[in-house]
């Protein structure tokens, strides 16, 4: 069975175990029991989010591509598809979504917020997922809904116009 999960995540996590083992072991004296229970309650949420990220990443779905004229509800499509997304809570106690809404601009994620009813962890620009390389720190895998998908291209291209011809894989 695949996890989908980076190596990275499943690394730190043996680490973070490792280094809980070797600190209470320098300590003189018996380990309180307070702390035992508060390492294997640690350990038990990171199982579950590991458990959970692998369920979900067992059967993601392949790519859609949704066109069509100005104001014809594409959007709209791509919003309430975020919104049926699959929510999952994150180690840190967070409730996150699956899937996200990438958009040009913070301008158009905080439209969207209003227009749509989305999250903040629902919806956020394209530079803040550049910066963030794919979103932020120790979520699980995602799903993108990609909006004005052109005008992005264009402005990771620098583009002077937008691309007359767009070509998309959909397995």
């Amino acid at each position: 069975m695949s996890t989908h999960l980076p190596p990275r995540q499943l690394d730190l996590l043996e680490q973070a175990v490792i280094d809980a083992a070797r600190n209470a072991a320098a300590r003189p004296g018996p380990i309180p029991m307070a702390d035992l229970k508060d390492a294997v309650a640690s350990l038990d949420r990171q199982r579950a989010y590991i458990e959970e990220a692998k369920q979900f990443s067992q059967d993601l779905p392949s790519s859609e591509v949704i066109t069509g004229a100005r104001a014809t509800g594409k959007t709209t499509a791509a919003a309430e598809w975020v919104k049926d997304g699959r929510r999952y809570l994150q180690p840190d106690g967070r409730m996150v979504n699956d899937r996200v809404l990438c958009t040009l601009d913070m301008h158009m994620a905080e439209e969207h917020m209003l227009n749509h009813g989305l999250t903040k962890t629902e919806v956020t620009s394209y530079r803040v997922l550049r910066e963030q390389r794919g979103g932020p720190r120790g979520e699980g895998a995602k799903q993108y809904a990609l909006d004005e998908s052109n005008h992005v291209l264009a402005q990771l291209l620098n583009l002077r116009s937008l691309p007359a011809l767009m070509i998309v894989l959909t397995p």
